[in-house]
């Protein structure tokens, strides 16, 4: 089983994406959707984040969470040689201590690891700073918490998929790090310094649109400069009116593969609201 991470109240439009994928999906929970079967290379435009191979875990205290957190990521640990990072996560919008909870079973889980595991204890980084976007050597451990004692959690190491990205982002929940100022920058360029950090840093010429368009004008935008070479990398923001449009999307990936791009993505981004973002970068 797959857990995927999104926006709440995309849950409808990432099951519609998967299902289209072939795969039994459900959401669990707001912000979760699980998949069996269906594609495993599919890169969901309304997913951040997925947890692979994902376990489910009951229990009531933080110890025995902890307990069976542990039982559920020690062999995976245990055969690799790489560094590895663990996010301790909730759901969107978790209720009063939730969070807290989530990080003690976090932390917990790291003590047991590092008391009864030495040799893949060493290998342990802390997930701050994070890695590039484009870095796949380090194992991610998650552990989401859905209420105080249904869980999932994981252990994978990033998966090259075919448009050129990695299936799993090294920011927890997949929200890529945008700073925050007392006088915070607009929500456009919030959602550029974020798809900048999905893509990771390449000395290219780009586009970068946020305009206000129906989305077939966007898109079009998209596969014209790609088509006439203008550029070597772009963000683009699609923007919607509800929700029934989202269908408009679901050839992109495909007439984004015609170019042969090193890099190419299509994601609902935390910052964005009911728009994805458009990320290319070409070959060199």
């Amino acid at each position: 089983m797959r857990a995927y991470l999104c926006t709440p109240g995309s849950e409808a439009a990432l099951g519609a994406e998967l299902k289209r994928g072939r795969a039994h999906a459900q959401a669990v929970a707001a912000g979760v959707v699980t998949a069996e079967a269906g594609d495993p290379d599919q890169d969901p435009v309304f997913a951040r984040q997925v947890l692979p191979d994902t376990t489910v875990v009951s229990a009531a205290s933080v110890r025995t969470l902890a307990e069976a957190c542990y039982a559920a990521v020690e062999p995976i640990l245990d055969r690799g040689d790489g560094p590895f990072s663990l996010h301790a996560l909730t759901a969107p919008d978790p209720p009063p201590g939730l969070a807290s909870r989530a990080g003690l079973v976090g932390r917990e889980t790291l003590a047991l690891l590092h008391d009864r595991r030495r040799r893949a204890w060493r290998r342990y980084l802390p997930p701050d700073p994070p890695p590039s976007a484009a870095d796949g050597d380090r194992l991610l451990v998650q552990i989401l918490a859905l209420d105080r004692g249904r869980w999932l959690v994981s252990a994978a190491a990033p998966r090259r998929l075919p448009n050129g990205a990695f299936d799993l982002a090294p920011w927890p929940a997949g929200a890529a790090p945008v700073a925050v100022d007392r006088a915070p920058p607009s929500r456009a360029y919030q959602k550029l310094e974020e798809a900048f950090a999905w893509m990771a840093a390449a000395p290219v010429d780009w586009l970068v649109s946020d305009v206000v368009a129906e989305p077939p004008r966007s898109l079009d935008l998209v596969t014209s400069w790609l088509e006439r070479g203008l550029c070597r990398s772009l963000v683009v923001t699609v923007k919607f009116k509800g929700k029934a449009g989202y269908g408009i999307l679901a050839d992109l990936p495909a007439r984004l593969a015609r170019f042969a791009p090193a890099f190419a993505r299509i994601k609902q981004l935390a910052h964005n609201k009911n728009e994805v973002t458009v990320m290319v970068r070409r070959a060199p």
